[in-house]
């Protein structure tokens, strides 16, 4: 059937791979993950819309072989039945339903990625455009990855502070050179397909020629182990059909690859492999052993959040509000002392997290499924070889990736399309399945009040655009000291995007500053402060330590202003909220900083010493080290420590003072 639909979902797909990993707005605080997120959840409205009509115009569902693959789609519609039901049962729903600030994976996000497996599958379209969709992918590939390159030579401007912050390793249109390195290992792979398969070899060479380089240049370590399993895989399947001489040089491979990383970090102290960016990232010594000694921290805690939810899940995008609770102290001298952990950055780990046993179990059994299915069919049929061979060893590639580092939206995208596009793939036949036609009139006010839906959410996610354009003015009006200015747009983001709790803190936290800078205005600006620290309280569900480390703050600063009779009343509510906080993130330096300095300035000192000793407890030992007699690695690490957190010199001097008087 010649369905206008289809034929225009084919091209909302294409436009979907070329796009999404390209877009970027300037414009947003978040540059990179919102308008990607916005701009794939509005492309599958309308996706859907153009689905629909066809449903409603054909009354029939086409699908690859309904009985044969009846299973797959069982296990994906069970993995979004358990995604909506971890989302109702979170510990925080509000979050879990509309996801976090920085990742937006909750469940508005989630859904649409499910949709977006079963529009491909109900497309009887794709497969005779599999070649047209798979150029479009490589093309993306390619533009990325000559951006990156522009950047790493100086002909594409870096964001501000992204070149100091990512220490010369390119980020592209991806926000960070982790998740470039995770996107490019994808599309290296179907350009690799599409080099096998076709005669015309030259442009895909030279785009893959570019993806490798860019790759190179990230100096991701994940992207390297699932770039090389990847590789052995498919060398492996294809010796077994076609070369079987490469059966052991699949192998010799992998042991070469493995003596070479020894030999590195047998000779790390050489100055071929010091003085070299790329051998030097293969040392597990000094700053590359940082990563791996963060996982060794976080994966421990990650377990103890999965036993307190096993079935279930704590919900979609939770980690942020449990991590806190078991956060080790020894991580504090590893990662950013005064920044909390969003993710556990093992795919596993955050999938049984979120989603509980049931929800991992269907989500990598799905995987497993069709990564069987494919295996199978790879040797028994020579049509699409190359293409099916490639698509296995890139969904490989990017499930071991995964589990050293987490998939952004590009990454879900592309991990579900593939999962779609082997199905269609390797299928042999399409079902139809009748579905109860309607009325005319019916047909009418479904397709009336579809479009109006769709037109609604779409403009949904224009205003979570625009809100995150209204908080990067207001964070620079209040850099700038224009605090009406600042005022006004931290409110127009937290109308246009109510549905988080990361805009009601950064204006909390403003309007405090702007009550102490600003005496003459304090009442207006606490009450400000305070309202939205309660919204954001209520938004996490109670489970956010912010909330009470800005309550506590506005009412420790309220009673330090305050009249006698008010001012015990204030105290007793800023040390609640302290304590609030500190019992969902008792490892957490930011509360016993703010609680200490509390006591301080209420003239309580002894309480002051004793929390000031409590941080300092959980602080790196740097403030007692006599550096003269450390080695240089060590100097590096205090010197980079103190750069990045410079308030704990500070903290150190106060405490002494106080034990001084």
């Amino acid at each position: 059937m010649n369905n206008l639909g289809s034929k225009l979902n084919v091209y909302l797909t294409a436009a979907l791979l070329f796009f999404l990993p390209l877009v970027f707005s300037h414009f947003t605080n978040l540059a990179f993950e919102l308008p990607k997120v916005t701009f794939f959840r509005s492309l599958i409205l309308l996706g859907l819309f153009l689905a629909g009509i066809d449903l409603l115009k054909t009354g029939k569902l086409s699908l690859p072989e309904w009985k044969k693959y009846y299973f797959i789609y069982l296990l994906s519609g069970l993995f979004l039945g358990t995604v909506l039901i971890s989302t109702v049962t979170s510990i925080a729903p509000s979050l879990s339903f509309f996801g976090s600030y920085y990742r937006l994976q909750g469940f508005i996000t989630l859904f649409p990625l499910v949709l977006f497996f079963w529009l491909l599958l109900i497309n009887e379209e794709i497969k005779s455009k599999k070649e047209f969709l798979l150029k479009v992918a490589v093309v993306s590939g390619f533009l990325v990855s000559l951006y990156g390159l522009g950047q790493k030579i100086g002909l594409i401007p870096w964001m501000s502070g992204q070149k100091e912050v990512f220490l010369g390793r390119i980020p592209s249109t991806l926000g960070h050179p982790n998740f470039l390195g995770q996107f490019l290992i994808v599309t290296i792979f179907i350009t690799l397909g599409l080099l096998l398969q076709e005669k015309k070899k030259y442009s895909y060479l030279i785009a893959l020629i570019s993806q490798f380089l860019a790759l190179f240049f990230t100096l991701n370590r994940a992207s390297f182990l699932g770039l090389g399993v990847g590789l052995i895989v498919l060398l492996l399947i294809y010796a077994k059909v076609k070369y079987p001489p490469l059966w052991k040089g699949a192998w010799i491979g992998f042991l070469t690859v493995l003596i070479l990383v020894l030999t590195i970090n047998l000779a790390k102290d050489q100055p071929l492999i010091k003085e070299n960016k790329v051998l030097n990232r293969m040392v597990l010594a000094g700053e590359n052993l940082r990563s791996i000694q963060s996982r060794l921290y976080i994966w421990p805690v990650a377990l103890k959040i999965i036993k307190e939810h096993p079935f279930l899940g704590s919900g979609p995008e939770t980690f942020s509000l449990l991590f806190p609770k078991y956060q080790p102290k020894e991580l504090l001298a590893l990662e950013v002392y005064q920044e909390t952990g969003d993710r556990a950055h093992n795919e596993i780990l955050d999938l049984l997290i979120n989603f509980g046993l049931g929800g991992f179990i269907l989500y990598y059994g799905l995987i497993i499924s069709i990564l069987v299915l494919s295996w199978k069919h790879f040797f028994k049929e020579k049509t699409d070889r190359p293409l099916i061979g490639t698509l296995i060893a890139a969904l490989i590639a990017q499930l071991v990736a995964n589990q050293f580092g987490f998939p952004t939206i590009v990454h879900l995208v592309y991990t579900w399309f593939l999962l779609a596009f082997i199905i269609i793939l390797i299928s042999e036949k399409r079902d139809f399945k009748e579905i109860k036609i309607l009325s005319i009139t019916q047909k009418k006010i479904v397709l009336i009040v579809g479009g109006i839906v769709m037109a609604g959410l779409i403009f949904i996610n224009i205003q979570t655009l625009q809100a995150d354009k209204a908080f990067k003015r207001a964070e620079n009006y209040f850099n700038a000291g224009n605090a009406t200015g600042s005022i006004q747009e931290y409110e127009t983001a937290i109308k246009r995007n109510p549905w988080q709790s990361f805009y009601n803190f950064y204006f909390s936290h403003a309007a405090l500053t702007l009550a102490k800078n600003q005496p003459d205005l304090s009442s207006q600006y606490l009450a400000l402060a305070e309202e939205a620290a309660q919204k954001g309280e209520k938004f996490s569900n109670q489970q956010d330590f912010n909330a009470y480390l800005l309550l506590g703050n506005i009412w420790s600063y309220q009673a330090e202003i305050s009249a006698d009779q008010m001012k015990n009343d204030l105290m007793q509510k800023a040390l609640l909220a302290f304590q609030k906080g500190l019992d969902l993130a008792p490892n957490n330096p930011l509360l016993y900083k703010s609680l200490a300095l509390s006591f301080f300035k209420w003239g309580d000192f002894a309480n002051s010493i004793t929390t000031f000793e409590k941080l300092l407890a959980i602080s790196p030992p740097y403030w007692q080290w006599n550096l003269a007699e450390k080695s240089l690695e060590d100097k590096n690490k205090a010197r980079i420590f103190f750069k990045l957190n410079p308030d704990l010199k500070k903290i150190f001097f106060i405490w002494l003072a106080l034990i001084l008087l």
